[in-house]
């Protein structure tokens, strides 16, 4: 009885939906499956993995709060917890304040996106780095397997130590084949310069937020915008009001 009034109570506060549209990310990206044919694990190899459930301020919300439902795995279990590099870098705020000023130098607007659910949209890990996990029920359900079986987890998905270094490294290599070069102050700021070594435009990210500014009526950086756009999923892209007029564009607008 205990149980049955949880759920119902979850199901009530869009609990439930969450999960189900946290597992379906999680399939969209393939960053769970089945294990292949022949494929056999140890107990050691496979790790848990648990819900995290958090709650946003939503007016339009029946009780002025949302679910935000997000799958992890317990990165402690991880069997190769120490033997990899997971020192991930993070844009610094003087970069992103000269990243501000420079567009407003040049009467530029900036643009932040933030990539949704960014390291489930990480590059597939080498075979013999591929982690396993023991499936939620919610999990398991959607991948047809029973309860308690273990399944693949071929990404630095989130909980893993390597998550955001691995999604540092397809940013870098995504900006590097869109003809980015990566500032020698920072890691994590890209400038694109045209033919005639104009620059014409930069991008700046902190683990999933994108700062973007360029020159709009350059064809080659729009472009470049678009194969950005088109490689990762957005959850949401915001604009300075009037940058090259508010200064540093504190003032965020939705676009």
């Amino acid at each position: 009885l205990v149980n049955l009034a949880l759920n119902r109570s979850l199901s009530h506060r869009g609990v439930v939906s969450e999960w189900g549209l946290e597992v379906g990310e999680w399939l969209g990206e393939k960053a769970a499956s089945r294990l292949r044919e022949g494929e056999h694990v140890t107990a050691e190899q496979v790790i848990r993995m648990r819900w995290v459930l958090t709650w946003k301020e939503d007016p339009n919300a029946p009780d002025g709060q949302k679910a935000k439902a997000r799958l992890v795995l317990l990165g402690f279990q991880d069997p190769m917890l120490g033997k990899e590099e997971t020192n991930s870098p993070t844009m610094t705020r003087r970069s992103r304040m000269l990243l501000y000023q420079r567009a407003a130098n040049k009467r530029r607007i900036v643009y932040k996106a933030d990539v949704k659910t960014a390291f489930l949209q990480n590059d597939e890990l080498p075979p013999e780095e591929v982690r396993y996990a023991w499936a939620v029920p919610e999990l398991a359900k959607a991948l047809g397997i029973p309860r308690g079986e273990a399944c693949r987890i071929p990404k630095s998905v989130y909980g893993l130590g390597r998550a955001p270094k691995g999604f540092w490294e397809k940013v870098d290599k995504v900006l590097t084949e869109c003809a980015g070069e990566m500032s020698v102050a920072d890691p994590c700021v890209w400038h694109f310069y045209s033919d005639d070594e104009e620059e014409i435009g930069s991008i700046g990210t902190h683990v999933d937020d994108f700062q973007i500014e360029g020159d709009e009526q350059n064809n080659d950086w729009n472009a470049i915008v678009t194969v950005v756009k088109q490689i990762f999923r957005w959850s949401c892209l915001l604009y300075t009001s009037d940058a090259a007029d508010e200064g540093l564009g504190v003032d965020l607008g939705g676009r």
